[in-house]
């Protein structure tokens, strides 16, 4: 038997989603709603705005620095961040993190209250 394999390259979708910060008011309540389930399902509680707040106040700082500011050890902080990237909030750098264009905005008009 021969098994051959080859690299196919695809656009990233996070860097799209990542890109477009034109929310509406649904895209922002779309949003909250699924942090809202993050926090729930988290067994430390809460964590996605203050994860979102410690990003936007300490940009393209190591993760090793501002997990502690959250009580948190560094490889749950990354994993966590790594949520938020997926719904294209943030932006990884060698060093640290930041706010995507999609989380500035996301940041900047608080949603309504997520529905449950």
């Amino acid at each position: 038997f021969r098994v051959e394999f080859s690299f196919v390259r695809r656009a990233d979708e996070r860097v799209r989603l990542a890109a477009d910060a034109d929310l509406d008011s649904a895209g922002r309540d779309e949003i909250a709603v699924r942090l809202a389930g993050m926090d729930s399902r988290s067994r430390r509680g809460p964590w996605t705005a203050q994860t979102l707040e410690v990003i936007a106040e300490q940009p393209r700082v190591a993760a090793s620095k501002l997990a502690p500011l959250l009580g948190m050890e560094t490889a749950p902080f990354k994993a966590n961040v790594r949520k938020l990237k997926a719904l294209g909030l943030t932006i990884s750098h060698e060093t640290g993190y930041e706010l995507s264009p999609r989380g500035h905005a996301f940041h900047a008009t608080p949603p309504g209250p997520p529905e449950r």
